[in-house]
C-alpha cells in the first residue's frame, strides 16, 4: 500500500509540475516575447514670427516651457491617445492656441505653431523616420510664412522639387541621393527667387524637413529653418540610430527632456511560474518522502 501511495503522490507531483511548465511554455511563446508598444514621440516647433516665447501643455501638463520663434523642442515620449493641447505666452495662462488631437503609439510627430499672433494654429505633421537605404536621404518642405503666396521649390536652378506649395501645407517626403544642393523658393509659376538657400547639405541616413518661415513684406525676412532627424539604415538594428532633432532651441527654451519607453525583464511572468512550479514539485515530493519514512 505504501508503494501505491508513493506512486500516486509522485504522479500528482509530476502532473502539477507539467501543468506549470505548460503555462511557462505558453507564456514565453506569447506574452513575454511580445515587445511593448512604442509610445508616440512628440516635439514642438515655433514658426510664428510675431508671437512671444510660448509654453505648451498637454492635458494640463507642461510639456515645453519658453520656446521662442524658430525654437525646436526635444522629442518627448508619451502614450498614444486623445490630448488637449494648449499653447500660452511663456509664464501666462491665456491660450494662444487650444485644440484637441489624437496621437498614435509608434508615430513621430512635429506639432508646428503657425500663422500670426492674432490667428495662431497648430499643424500636426507625421515624421517619416523609417529606415533609409545606404547613401539615401529624404526631404520635405513646409510653408509657414503667412503673407507669402504659394511657392515652387527648385533645386540647382533646374530640378522642381515641390510645385505650388501653399501656406500651412507640407509636401510629401522626396527620396534623394545624399548631396549638397542650392535651393530656391519662388512664387509659384515664376523664375524669381523669394528665398535662396545655398549649399544645403543633405546627408545620407537623415530625414530633413525645411520650414519656410518669416515674412515676405517685413521683418523678420523670409528664411529657411532646416530640421534633421537621424534614422536607421535598412537592415540595421533600431538601437543603432535614434531620432535626433535639428537646430536646438535658444537658451530661453527650458524644455522638458524627452524619454524613451523603459522595458523590464523579458520573462517576468514566466520566471514566476517556473519558480512556483519548482517549489510545488519540491513540496509535494518532500511530503511523499516524509509519509514514506513514517510508513
Amino acid at each position: 500500500m505504501s508503494n501505491k501511495f508513493n506512486r500516486t503522490i509522485t504522479a500528482s507531483a509530476l502532473a502539477f509540475a507539467s501543468m506549470f511548465f505548460a503555462m511557462f511554455s505558453l507564456t514565453t511563446t506569447g506574452t513575454a516575447l511580445a515587445q511593448p508598444e512604442q509610445e508616440a514621440q512628440v516635439r514642438i516647433i515655433h514658426t510664428v514670427f510675431d508671437a512671444p516665447a510660448v509654453d505648451v501643455y498637454l492635458n494640463g501638463n507642461k510639456m515645453v516651457g519658453g520656446l521662442e520663434y524658430k525654437g525646436i523642442s526635444p522629442r518627448v515620449a508619451i502614450s498614444g491617445g486623445p490630448y488637449n493641447i494648449k499653447v500660452t505666452p511663456a509664464g501666462k495662462s491665456e491660450a494662444l492656441i487650444q485644440t484637441d488631437l489624437t496621437l498614435k503609439n509608434g508615430e513621430n510627430y512635429s506639432l508646428v505653431a503657425i500663422g500670426k499672433l492674432d490667428s495662431m494654429s497648430l499643424k500636426a505633421l507625421t515624421d517619416d523616420l523609417s529606415p533609409l537605404e545606404v547613401g539615401k536621404t529624404r526631404l520635405r518642405l513646409v510653408h509657414t510664412s503667412p503673407d507669402t503666396p504659394a511657392v515652387d521649390v527648385v533645386a540647382n536652378n533646374s530640378m522642381l522639387l515641390v510645385p505650388n506649395l501653399g501656406f500651412a501645407e507640407a509636401s510629401s517626403y522626396i527620396p534623394l541621393n545624399a548631396m549638397s544642393v542650392d535651393v530656391e523658393v519662388r512664387p509659384s509659376g515664376t523664375t524669381r527667387a523669394s528665398l535662396t538657400v545655398p549649399s544645403l547639405t543633405l546627408e545620407a541616413g537623415k530625414a530633413y524637413t525645411v520650414y519656410v518661415v518669416g515674412t515676405s513684406s517685413g521683418t523678420p525676412a523670409l528664411s529657411a529653418l532646416p530640421v534633421a532627424d537621424t534614422v536607421t539604415l535598412a537592415g540595421a538594428k533600431v538601437s543603432e540610430a535614434l531620432p535626433e532633432s535639428g537646430p536646438p532651441p535658444g537658451p530661453a527654451a527650458n524644455q522638458s527632456a524627452g524619454s524613451l519607453p523603459k522595458t523590464g525583464s523579458e520573462y517576468p511572468l514566466a520566471a514566476s511560474l517556473l519558480v512556483i512550479a519548482s517549489a510545488a514539485a519540491l513540496a509535494i515530493g518532500g511530503g511523499a518522502t516524509l509519509r514514506r519514512r513514517k510508513s
